[in-house]
């Protein structure tokens, strides 16, 4: 067994914050407009230019175990912000470090640590809400693309892009980006219900210029498992075929019998038919299958709904205004859905997204299948001159989206750390209760403002002078603009955040902060650490 060797009482919170203070110290360097990237040591490896948050907390590392407990959980809370939101990795962690500071300077002065630390989450807490009270709406197409520049480190061009396709398939619609074949991003949206899979013959099509099967008032037959007796769908085929109107047969697997006779009936009697590949594997391709059959009012053929193709009527097939099935690729326009199965069904998948929330794999094949029902699918193409050039303006583009999504759902606030340095002032301003209380108020005051001062400082500016001009505006919106060096009206600047965004970035640093200032003991291994890059 290892031996463990404690670090006892009023050492470790001081060791603690020395780790968070050097990683701090790097973050800050990437804050704002003109901020600047961090060169990351990697071993036998290339060095990494950093210029996020994440990244630099990623890779960076104390030789001091205690003061190492300090970077991981910080680096921790980089990954949780970066996950769920796409940005404010740098905001929290430059946060958490004030907020930490803070408290260890009161700690110090004889104040009970973990009673502050929990006034300082309640008090975060109300400003949390202060913040959020004053958001505004991102709907119009100018705001979308502000949020989507700042997310994306001020890329004009992507930001753009970005901030166009979440206008383009409004509330209910979603964004989906990709790697591209060419240097420009390119823009698709496609309406209605679409999926990665098409016809299972070129003998199925319809239009040769396009490759694709083409029909309008289609009917659609949706089945979970294996169809290989050509016996086993006559039956609907017979019907379909008396009443002129094509049908579509998405299963698990057509083969065999059942995909010959099929496209032979095609090719010989031009029989409106064509037999899908449904999408996905596994339990995905039976999750996506019942998706289908919702989204066109079918019934789902197979063991998991107790229902065989034996038995099937015409009215458990589904209907669709217009289908179109390509090689790899099939849209659905006009579904024959049930409004109250099409709810149900996407509010169940809202609790598996929510169930799924650290399994990131789980977490976007959820959302995709969310998005297939809901609304509309813009499919964002990045491109670059080179693969690394493509690599990294593909993550910064999935940061930016996820940044864009969060604005859209919860509104906008001033950008450039102005949002929580106002609500900290006003916060001190109203502050009242008990010594403790009074004492949160302050550390939260001073702390709140770090954002601020490390964006302007990264402009070579004096930090105290803007941050006492941005203070002393009377419109809320005033703040301070780093890129045009100059005191204004943020939101007509187009220098936003996503509201959901900063506050996340504000509640999870500051219970951060409090839990670290509440160690009394640390313990680490005694034999010796083998740290690449410590500091």
């Amino acid at each position: 067994m290892l031996q463990r060797n404690p670090a006892f009482e009023d050492r470790t919170p001081r060791r603690i914050l020395r780790g968070v203070d050097r990683l701090a110290d790097l973050v800050e360097l990437t804050l704002g407009p003109v901020g600047r990237s961090v060169l990351i040591d990697r071993g036998a490896a290339l060095p990494l230019v950093g210029d996020s948050g994440y990244a630099v907390a990623t890779h960076f590392d104390m030789a001091d175990p205690v003061a190492q407990s300090g970077v991981q959980a910080l680096r921790h809370l980089a990954w949780e912000m970066s996950r769920d939101f796409g940005d404010g990795a740098a905001t929290a962690i430059v946060l958490a470090r004030a907020v930490l500071a803070g408290l260890v300077n009161m700690m110090d002065a004889g104040y009970d640590p973990q009673h502050l630390g929990d006034a300082v989450v309640r008090r975060a807490k109300a400003i949390a809400a202060q913040i959020e009270a004053s958001a505004v709406p991102a709907n119009d197409i100018g705001t979308l693309r502000a949020v989507a520049t700042t997310a994306a480190g001020g890329d004009a061009g992507l930001g753009g892009a970005i901030g166009e396709a979440f206008h383009s398939v409004g509330r209910a619609g979603t964004v989906i980006v990709e790697a591209g074949h060419g240097v420009g991003d390119e823009i698709e949206t496609r309406p209605g219900l679409h999926f990665g899979s098409g016809w299972l013959s070129p003998a199925f099509v319809t239009d040769d210029a396009l490759g694709k099967a083409i029909y309008d008032d289609a009917y659609i037959l949706v089945a979970s498992g294996r169809i290989d007796r050509f016996d086993e769908i006559l039956p609907m085929l017979e019907v379909f075929s008396q009443r002129k109107k094509p049908l579509i047969v998405v299963a698990g697997e057509v083969a065999g019998e059942a995909l010959a006779t099929l496209v032979l009936n095609r090719r010989k009697a031009g029989a409106l038919v064509c037999a899908v590949a449904a999408p996905g594997a596994g339990d995905w391709k039976a999750m996506n299958l019942g998706d289908i059959a919702t989204a066109t009012g079918a019934t789902l053929i197979g063991d998991e709904s107790g229902h065989r193709l034996a038995d099937i009527k015409p009215a458990m097939v589904g209907r669709a205004r217009r289908i179109e099935i390509g090689r790899n690729h099939t849209a659905i326009a006009g579904g024959a859905a049930d409004p109250q199965a099409l709810e149900a069904r996407m509010a169940h998948i809202r609790g598996e997204i929510a169930s799924a929330r650290h399994l990131a794999y789980d977490r976007e094949q959820h959302e995709l299948r969310l998005a297939r029902l809901s609304g509309a699918i813009a499919l964002i193409r990045i491109g670059a001159a080179t693969k690394p050039a493509l690599d990294q303006r593909l993550e910064v583009a999935k940061r930016a989206v996820a940044a864009t999504r969060s604005a859209r759902a919860a509104g906008v606030v001033p950008g450039g750390g102005t949002s929580l340095f106002r609500a900290a002032v006003q916060a001190a301003e109203a502050a009242s209760g008990s010594e403790t209380e009074l004492m949160a108020a302050n550390v939260l005051a001073g702390a709140l403002g770090a954002p601020l001062r490390a964006i302007v400082s990264n402009r070579g500016r004096d930090a105290a002078h803007m941050a006492g001009l941005v203070a002393a505006s009377s419109d809320s919106s005033s703040g301070y603009d780093a890129a045009g060096d100059r005191i204004t009206n943020l939101h007509a600047a187009g220098i936003i955040d996503a509201c959901e965004v900063m506050v996340e970035a504000l509640t999870r640093a500051v219970a951060t902060a409090a839990t670290l200032g509440s160690v009394a003991a640390a313990t680490a291994s005694a034999s010796k650490r083998n740290d690449r890059g410590a500091a």
